[in-house]
């Protein structure tokens, strides 16, 4: 996949006529969450500037290898980690800022840790198929590479 990623970084998340392809950070909360929370707890002067600390400061969050908001549950017949419903930090931002941040938050926590194996909470880069939300499989991924090289020329 790291080919695949190189071979289109001069194009990143830019897509042609219908294409749906594009590269998607895993893991990286939605700043526009926070921006639609702070626009209603912030005067429109600074809602820009909050937003962006309160993103920020949640991405450490995430990224903070002691901080485990996770239980082991069953779901389907197998064991999976599930987000604690009764973790403190996720209390209080649901209840600070509401359900948008909250599902924001868990559900980057929820895709670094159902997509890295070492259990690092960075953000990644990934071939994704917006279109379908999901991750772009190589037969797309090969298509649209030719279809940018052939706009391109």
């Amino acid at each position: 996949m790291f080919v695949q990623l190189q071979a289109t970084q001069g194009f990143p998340g830019q897509t042609i006529g219908r294409a749906h392809i594009g590269i998607r950070m895993i893991g990286e909360l939605d700043l526009k969450a926070f921006s639609n929370v702070c626009r209603q707890k912030f005067p429109k002067d600074d809602a820009e500037v909050e937003s962006v600390k309160l993103c920020s400061k949640w991405q450490n969050e995430i990224s903070n290898p002691n901080w485990h908001p996770f239980a082991v549950a069953t779901v389907n017949g197998k064991e999976s980690e599930v987000i604690r419903e009764d973790d403190k930090k996720l209390q209080e931002l649901k209840e600070e800022y509401g359900e948008e941040a909250y599902a924001a938050v868990t559900t980057a926590l929820t895709e670094l840790n159902e997509h890295t194996i070492s259990g690092s909470r960075v953000p990644f880069p990934e071939m994704w198929n917006h279109k379908e939300g999901r991750k772009a499989n190589r037969k797309e991924i090969v298509q649209h590479v030719i279809q940018l090289s052939m706009v391109s020329k």
